[in-house]
């Protein structure tokens, strides 16, 4: 087997903060994103250029491609493709909750009726629904208690 040395990682990537916007109500994509995971653990570059970055066997860079944005408003998504997109894999059950709107049973299913109610209390404050940051991609930690008012003046970032 043929050992590895040190190499220079340099990255200039685009689109870190000037996201791709939704259309019609639809939530911004995430940025890109560059970081590097060594001995220090992992470190963020978030203008995502790296100059001459030296890294070593058993270091690794990591590239994280943002998506488009939304169309049209979460709370629109009809509840069947959101759970297809859990089963996929594309959201977590958090950003189902969060960003869509949707209420689980104590069994994890979903509750429809709860779901119409939570979507109708979210559209009356003018549809405004938790969004995520592009900080919040990387990690997917979001705070547990997101309150509607807290929504209303400090939105977050979604999908």
């Amino acid at each position: 087997m043929q050992e590895f040395g040190e190499f220079n990682f340099n990255a200039q990537v685009e689109r870190v903060h000037c996201r791709p916007w939704g259309l019609s109500g639809g939530h911004p994509g995430a940025g890109n994103q560059v970081s590097v995971r060594c001995e220090e653990g992992e470190i963020r570059f978030p203008t995502g250029k790296v100059h001459g970055r030296v890294l070593k066997a058993g270091d690794a860079y990591i590239l994280r491609s943002g998506g488009g944005g939304g169309y049209g408003s979460p709370l629109e998504r009809p509840v069947a493709s959101i759970e297809a997109d859990l089963i996929e894999g594309y959201i977590s059950r958090d950003r189902a909750e969060k960003c869509y709107g949707v209420v689980f049973d104590e069994r994890g299913r979903v509750d429809e009726a709860a779901t119409q109610a939570r979507r109708a209390e979210l559209r009356s404050f003018g549809g405004l629904v938790a969004q995520r940051d592009s900080e919040d991609r990387a990690n997917e930690e979001t705070p547990k208690g997101l309150y509607l008012a807290e929504a209303r003046l400090f939105p977050l970032r979604c999908c």
